[in-house]
């Protein structure tokens, strides 16, 4: 079967639109997403060399978490702009796993820590 441009751009823009979010939110509720948010951010640890020069960000993470809610892989969706700060968010996931289990099987998460020094 042959396809013309256009009629295949818009294949994969619905498969984009579909599949991708409709994934990420089938297997992660916003309830689940804040749980292991909220796990990380407990063992989250502000880097003392970031503290001392002042540097403050918000780090957006890619979390992908097995069945059994153990971690399979973590990285860095946005930089802060400060590697550091960015290390810290990678290690804290490490940390604070394993998880509670995702309601539908594995699961690919989405959330930002923010490091910010008090006023």
């Amino acid at each position: 079967m042959t396809f013309s441009g256009s009629a295949f751009l818009r294949v994969l823009a619905v498969s984009a639109l579909v599949t991708v979010p409709a994934a990420l939110w089938a297997q992660a509720p916003p309830e689940y997403i804040k749980t292991v948010h909220d796990s990380v951010a407990r063992v989250t640890v502000y880097p003392k060399m970031a503290k001392l020069h002042g540097q403050e960000g918000k780090v957006s993470c890619l979390v992908k978490i097995a069945a059994t809610g153990a971690l399979i892989d973590s990285s860095v969706d946005a930089s802060s702009g400060t590697s550091a700060l960015d290390q810290a968010a990678l290690e804290a996931i490490k940390r604070a796993a394993p998880f509670p289990p995702p309601p539908n099987g594995d699961a690919t998460l989405k959330f930002s820590l923010t490091f910010a020094l008090a006023d």
